[in-house]
């Protein structure tokens, strides 16, 4: 007759794990046996150890929106789940920046507004817009134009525009230009966009991953939070030395899922946990045996392993997110020496490469870096020579004046005149230096890709690292139980047919971790490992493959061997394998010897 109830402790047992996988109705249970308790010096008692594999095939685990949330936290924040572009190529879609910078452009700044930060926005509108018809020379290396131009009967919009082969009214900044700026300088220089979090490993301790430029990673946490976790990650930065001001100012608000968003996962698992042993009591407990062959535990030839379902928007959008982009407190003069090649020597190069300047500066750079052109105005009747020569050499600008009417600025490169030009505008309405950091709201912004694209991206990124999906599997299906320190396998491999008996000693990895993903106990074994004598110095155990495991301390056994062992105290214990009861079950006697 079924039991209608049972302990905790029998309800992390593998056979009623198994009833409650596979659906094979109830299983008689033992008389509950009366709790364990510690070993005393010189008193040894007798356990029996059984593996009995439960795989189980294709079993599949819904994973509602408030399952997932349960995770952990750095297994959500290091749950990488794919990357976003954020800036479409010549030829392709608009993505994400794009989208943005369209925005502002297709604003109307308001000349008359009273607030600080409106006048400031206002203004990078308008420095987006800057041509040579609007630009403002005052106060910039190339003030003497001003005075020049009238003197020979050119306008000053006329010869920048001719120094830039293009007419007057023609933008200084390209769009495409400003955001592969932004894209590479202001949100590359962010750590958390040059370097995500995933899986810690062996070979890669503290788990972070380059991301590939262009890119913004998404991780689970942003698709459950909808993006509202962006803030926190790429707002303001601080960390060993390393600042960023961060390129996101405010809340995000998206709406990618609604509430009924799941996630299927199909996993061919071993449900039951290995059986140990908790040698202080000389009782069976479970080690988790979900994560032993991570390889196997997702079949991606099957294209159903991983199905995200329920309503969403589509195309995703981002409805409201404040970008941030900061100035220099510095006024940058222009570089006056095309030393160092190819930029110069101006200061804008020192700029942080989060701020506007060096944006401008990176855009126009990218812009007239190739330009090249040689003209000359025609003298005036009565005058020796040409009024004025315009030559550009790789976006250096020089002019001259052959017939000695007025007095040419000094040359530059193109790119520090534009800075100069942008600095002045970014603060016009009296906005002070240091002072223009502008705030703008995007609304309405295409995420960039489909949400097709979106949960083909998921299941590409995990079917390639499927590491940080092992790892919420692991938290999902675990099955452990009680305080093993040591855990038992019957192994069968080509080499040994009939199987052979082996025992594991527990690692870190081992010990199961709370909502913080904080070990629940710690990990504090002294001396790890099976030994050949009472004082522990005589290692018999080794970390040879053994049932695809190489992190394990283990040992082979057979009847009639002795052991000697030691727990996360201060406690030694004597093992003698007795006698195999069948084939797939181990006895063996637990003496505490100190």
């Amino acid at each position: 007759m079924c039991s209608p109830s049972m302990s905790p402790r029998r309800a992390g047992a593998r056979l009623m794990l198994a009833v409650g996988l596979l659906g094979l109705g109830c299983v008689e249970e033992e008389p509950e046996a009366p709790p364990p308790t510690p070993l005393a010096v010189g008193e040894a008692r007798e356990v029996e150890l059984r593996f009995t594999p439960l795989d189980v095939t294709d079993f599949q685990k819904v994973l509602t929106r408030i399952d997932l949330r349960q995770l952990p936290p750095s297994v959500l924040e290091r749950t990488w789940l794919t990357d976003i572009d954020l800036q479409g190529t010549p030829d392709g879609a608009p993505q994400l920046i794009d989208h943005a910078i369209a925005a502002i452009l297709a604003e109307t700044p308001d000349l008359d507004a009273t607030d600080p930060a409106e006048r400031a926005r206002g203004n990078l509108i308008r420095l987006l817009q800057m041509s040579p018809q609007t630009a403002d020379l005052s106060g910039t290396s190339m003030a003497p134009l001003l005075q020049l131009a009238p003197e020979i009967g050119f306008s000053v919009p006329e010869v920048l525009g001719a120094a830039l082969g293009g007419a007057p009214d023609a933008a200084f900044l390209a769009p495409g230009d400003v955001g592969a700026a932004m894209v590479a300088h202001v949100i590359g220089s962010h750590p958390n966009a040059r370097l995500r979090l995933g899986p810690r490993t062996p070979d890669n301790p503290e788990g972070l991953y380059p991301v590939e430029p262009g890119k913004l990673p998404v991780f689970l946490d942003d698709v459950l939070s909808d993006l509202r976790t962006l803030q926190r990650r790429y707002g303001p930065y601080a960390d060993n030395g390393v600042y960023h001001p961060g390129f996101i100012a405010g809340p995000v608000e998206a709406q990618l899922f609604g509430d009924d968003l799941h996630m299927v996962v199909n996993a061919n698992t071993n449900g039951a946990p290995d059986k140990g042993i908790d040698l202080e009591m000389a009782a069976i407990a479970g080690v988790n045996s979900i994560d032993d062959h991570p390889e196997l535990l997702f079949d991606f030839s099957n294209p159903d392993w991983l199905n995200i379902e329920g309503s969403f928007a589509d195309p995703p959008t981002i409805a409201r997110m404040e970008f941030a982009l900061g100035e220099d407190a510095r006024f940058i003069p222009a570089g006056t020496n095309r030393q160092p090649a190819p930029r110069g020597d101006g200061a804008v190069w020192t700029a942080a490469p989060y701020t506007l300047e060096r944006v401008v500066a990176e855009a126009a750079y990218a812009r007239w870096q190739d330009h090249n052109l040689f003209r000359t105005y025609d003298r005036t009747p009565g005058q020796d020579g040409d009024l004025l020569t315009m030559s550009v050499e790789d976006g250096w600008l020089s002019l001259a004046t052959p017939g000695g009417v007025g007095a040419p600025p000094p040359p530059t490169y193109i790119w520090d005149l534009i800075t100069e030009v942008a600095q002045i505008r970014v603060h016009d309405g009296g906005i002070p230096e240091g002072e223009a950091n502008v705030t703008f709201v995007l609304e309405d912004v295409p995420l960039g890709l489909s949400m097709s694209d979106l949960i083909t991206g998921v299941k590409a990124s995990l079917q390639a690292d499927p590491t940080a999906l092992v790892q919420v599997a692991a938290k999902l299906f675990d099955n452990t139980w009680g305080e093993a320190d040591i855990f038992y396998r019957w192994v069968r491999s080509a080499d040994e047919p009939g199987g052979a008996d082996y025992l594991f000693y527990i690692a870190p990895e081992d010990i199961p971790r709370d909502r913080s993903d904080t070990p629940i106990r710690p990990y504090t074994y002294a001396n790890p490992g099976f030994f050949a004598d009472r004082d522990l110095t005589e290692q018999l155990a080794t970390r040879e493959r053994v049932d695809d495991d190489a992190t394990h301390l283990k040992i082979r056994v057979e009847p009639g061997m002795t052991l000697f062992v030691g727990d996360e105290g201060d406690r030694a214990y004597r093992l003698t394998i007795g006698d195999k009861p069948s084939r797939a079950r181990l006895s063996l006697t637990v003496e505490r010897i100190r």
